[in-house]
């Protein structure tokens, strides 16, 4: 599920339906299959250490499929007396990548844009639910003009992205995180691959082109 807090306060709260979650008689574990984390960025503009990971579900119940959950996350900032405008991850399924599929009746889709207009908002966000534990669980903060608007690609399944962005910029060394997770089916012994290649930061010299 997904949840924003301001303080104490639940601001927003939904459930990842997992509807056609096969029933199993032992309990679903995640195994990590690999992961890794680099930094980059634009010399004397940006900073950010961007991560990815990738875990399987054991004992899933099922002889023809199998689930996987990937996360990517970075966490950035500009320099050198820049300012930050805009960060973002979008994890989207290799032409190499064998078929994927959303899972769940009702696939986990935060595909709204939160923003608040002072102090700031924690946001939480786990994937995996129901009979399945969370696979994978990660958290920041969006404040003042600041929006973080997660976008699923429907039509393209195991395609998202996350997308941190202020209106005013934030000042140079002020460091932003975003997060995109997806949970899906391949066929039994399939391993789904994605790129992420589609990353970056964007900053500007000067504040009002923000």
């Amino acid at each position: 599920m997904i949840r924003f807090v301001r303080g104490l306060a639940l601001l927003v709260a939904f459930p990842i339906a997992l509807a056609t979650m096969p029933t199993v008689a032992h309990a679903a574990e995640w195994t990590m299959v690999d992961s890794d984390c680099h930094s980059d960025g634009v010399e004397g503009w940006t900073l950010y250490n961007w991560c990815w990971a990738k875990k399987k579900r054991l004992n899933d119940g099922s002889g023809s499929k199998d689930i996987y959950a990937f996360k990517m996350t970075s966490s950035g900032q500009s320099t050198n007396g820049k300012y930050l405008d805009k960060l973002w991850v979008e994890p989207e399924p290799r032409d190499t990548s064998p078929a994927q599929e959303w899972q769940g009746a009702d696939p986990w889709a935060p595909d709204q844009t939160y923003q608040t207009s002072h102090d700031c908002v924690n946001w939480n966000i786990t994937i995996g639910g129901g009979p399945v534990p969370a696979a994978f669980s990660v958290g920041g903060n969006v404040c003042e003009t600041e929006t973080f608007g997660p976008k699923l690609y429907r039509d393209d399944p195991g395609h998202h992205a996350a997308i941190w962005s202020d209106s005013n910029c934030v000042s140079s060394g002020v460091v932003r995180k975003v997060s995109a997770l997806v949970l899906v089916r391949v066929n039994q012994g399939a391993l789904p691959l994605w790129s992420s290649t589609k990353r970056g930061a964007n900053a500007f010299t000067d504040r009002s082109s923000c």
